[in-house]
């Protein structure tokens, strides 16, 4: 299966509909390039610039995969969804140094930075596929 063919995969509760995805990060270039590079493989992608802007918009938009950045507040996001028991597979980016944080916080993914975007669209093809 191709990156392309997880990413497009249509579930069975939502058929016709591609992957979505809700990207949080602060740094407006950064968002932009994911964003675009998430778009360009087919993906429903709601861009936010911090962890309450995603909360505000996390129940309308139903995401596949969170993607954040830990200088977002990816940290507290991440561990505020866990704390409410919400599931979504959680993809934090950040330094290498702070993966171990990341997990602990209950992220299931980490991409260290700087990553391509064949890097990410590998990591959130995979989130995708453990929710359909």
């Amino acid at each position: 299966m191709t990156v392309a063919t997880a990413l497009l995969d249509r579930s069975a509760d939502r058929p016709g509909r591609a992957s979505r995805v809700l990207l949080v990060d602060r740094d407006d270039t950064a968002r932009r390039a994911m964003a675009g590079a998430l778009r360009a493989a087919g993906l429903q992608v709601t861009a936010v610039g911090g962890d309450d802007q995603a909360l505000a918009v996390l129940v309308s938009v139903q995401p596949d995969v969170l993607v954040t950045d830990l200088r977002a507040n990816g940290l507290r996001l991440v561990g505020t969804l866990r704390a409410r028991e919400v599931d979504v597979p959680a993809l934090a980016v950040g330094p290498r140094t702070d993966r171990v944080a990341a997990f602990q916080a209950g992220a299931d993914a980490f991409l260290a930075t700087p990553f391509g975007p064949a890097d990410l669209l590998s990591r959130v093809a995979e989130l995708a596929q453990r929710r359909a």
